[in-house]
């Protein structure tokens, strides 16, 4: 449980609990009572799980499954576990889906006349620079905390923590899927996205994406790179020999969202974050 250096939801004291796991109702009851009481002992007035101390780390339960099996980097849990969280007064506070791609190669019109304002406005795409991937981490960082700052209870994290955090993919990193924007030599928006290894670990072949994160610089002159950016990785991922992309882990009022069902990509996945009054 965490009830200190928490981001604010609302008006009231927020309290998380994270890291749960019980193999029996009769112990999800226990746990999740004492939990709760323990909250409230420290002045919390609405507690929210699971988020393993902060919305860096694993959040959300999958409440929604489709024939498509798991990907990289995906939560996942037994499906009593939802209901353990339900049958304590918890219920859904944020929805996330997961969708799939299966047309790489599809442009949009409206993204190439976004495309066309954006190079005449001098931004470039390049990839991650293998020599010095570290500099491009502490990039990405910085442009996260300012791009991210708003989103459903975004907490902080340290620069350290961060490119920790990320270095640690990197030998899953086929650094041409990871695509930065740049203008004037400063980052203003990045498409990070992984190969899902967990298809060579199922002994199947390697053919999809996973688009784990898009950041851009909230600035107006910026408006689109998003959608640029998705259709950039999208292509060169299709140029790599990928047919399909996950559009991984969207809250349900993010653009991507909307990004992804214009490129007609199917929801295979649903997960949800609970919370309730204490």
């Amino acid at each position: 449980m965490w009830w200190q250096g928490i981001p604010a939801y609302v008006d009231q004291k927020l309290g998380l609990i994270g890291h749960y796991a019980a193999d029996s109702d009769a112990a999800a009851a226990i746990v999740l009572r004492q939990a709760k009481a323990h909250l409230r002992a420290q002045g919390c007035t609405f507690a929210a799980g699971p988020i393993d101390g902060s919305t860096w780390e694993s959040y959300r339960f999958v409440t929604q499954r489709s024939p498509e099996a798991p990907f990289f980097l995906e939560p996942d849990q037994p499906d009593a576990w939802p209901e353990h969280f339900r049958a304590q007064g918890f219920a859904a506070l944020a929805n996330y889906t997961s969708a799939l791609c299966t047309n790489l190669t599809r442009r949009l019109a409206s993204v190439a006349r976004v495309r066309e304002r954006l190079c005449r406005l001098g931004i470039s795409l390049r990839q991650l620079n293998q020599a010095d991937p570290i500099a491009d981490l502490q990039a990405i960082y910085r442009l996260s905390t300012t791009s991210f700052r708003h989103n459903f209870l975004q907490g902080p994290i340290s620069e350290a923590a961060f490119v920790q955090k990320y270095q640690a993919l990197l030998p899953y990193i086929d650094p041409m899927l990871v695509v930065l924007a740049e203008h004037a030599d400063q980052l203003v928006g990045f498409v990070f996205s992984v190969p899902n290894q967990l298809q060579t670990q199922r002994g199947e072949p390697l053919d999809t994406l996973i688009i784990k994160t898009v950041a851009i610089d909230p600035e107006a002159q910026y408006r689109g790179l998003g959608a640029v950016l998705i259709e950039e990785i999208q292509l060169t991922a299709h140029q790599c020999g990928y047919q399909r992309a996950i559009h991984a882990l969207m809250h349900e009022t993010n653009r991507s969202s909307y990004l992804s069902k214009r490129y007609d990509a199917s929801t295979i996945r649903c997960y949800k974050l609970f919370g309730r009054y204490l």
